[in-house]
């Protein structure tokens, strides 16, 4: 069955605050599958603040969009028709397709997603990345930052209820599993083997926080402004040692300021 795909595409680089102009309503046929392509119905698009700033010329760590493609950008939707071994119709999954009705996509850089457990629509809000760093900016001006976070997003998932869940299931297994532990550890650490499990344990959770901190900083350098205030304050938390809570502080206050002004 042949689809017509609708896409809107960028027509010209938006001065200032963007127009209906600067896009375009372009209508497709949608290719037909080659064997390990699926095809998806997007539902729901993404339209984040950084993606303002890709639409001007000039370089970034992502590339700019080009004049006549598609504003790519987050997508949720459903698999409709499937020739990849690993992706059924009926599967409601995330990509980086834009703004579109159809895509045909292999399987990269596509995840997965339980509707089930919340509504497709929070993949790209509440669950979504520019939420997640929200929630994280907020915990940097408590004592517990991963306490605070935890409970910021538990409470837009599910209200108060939710709150107290995420908060608990943040914290109640990690108290439960070191109470276990707590008579192990000194007899793992002796052992050989075991020694050097927990040193490869403790690399590989080293390993994955920075990664996750590297995705996070790159999904807030959104312009020129964000990224000086990011070296800005890693010279002077490097140069001065700072107190990060003054850092954070002085980087939302000029946040504020250059919005206001500008």
């Amino acid at each position: 069955m042949a689809f017509t795909n609708r896409q809107i595409h960028l027509a010209a680089r938006p001065k200032g605050l963007p127009k209906e102009s600067d896009f375009a309503l372009v209508t497709t046929e949608v290719p037909a599958l080659q064997d390990g392509q699926f095809l998806v119905r997007i539902n729901y698009v993404s339209v984040d603040p950084y993606m303002r700033g890709l639409m001007n010329e000039g370089r970034s760590y992502v590339n700019h969009f080009n004049v006549g493609d598609v504003v790519l950008g987050g997508a949720a939707g459903t698999v409709i028709d499937s020739r990849h071994p690993e992706y059924a119709a009926g599967e409601t999954v995330l990509g980086f397709w834009g703004w579109q009705e159809y895509a045909v996509s292999d399987g990269g850089g596509v995840h997965r997603f339980d509707a089930s457990l919340a509504p497709l629509s929070t993949s790209l809000g509440v669950l979504g990345m520019p939420q997640i760093l929200d929630a994280v900016a907020v915990g940097q001006f408590t004592p517990g930052p991963v306490f605070t976070t935890a409970t910021f997003i538990g409470y837009l998932l599910g209200g108060m209820g939710g709150a107290a869940a995420a908060t608990a299931g943040i914290f109640l297994p990690s108290f439960v599993l070191v109470f276990a532990l707590n008579p192990l550890i000194p007899r793992m650490r002796a052992s050989k083997w075991l020694g050097a499990l927990l040193d490869g344990v403790n690399a590989a959770s080293l390993a994955l926080m920075a990664a996750v901190s590297l995705k996070l900083g790159f999904s807030s350098l959104l312009d020129a402004v964000t990224i000086v205030l990011f070296l800005a304050a890693l010279a002077a938390l490097l140069k001065f040692k700072i107190n990060s809570f003054w850092l954070i502080l002085a980087g939302g206050l000029i946040g504020f300021l250059v919005k206001a002004v500008f």
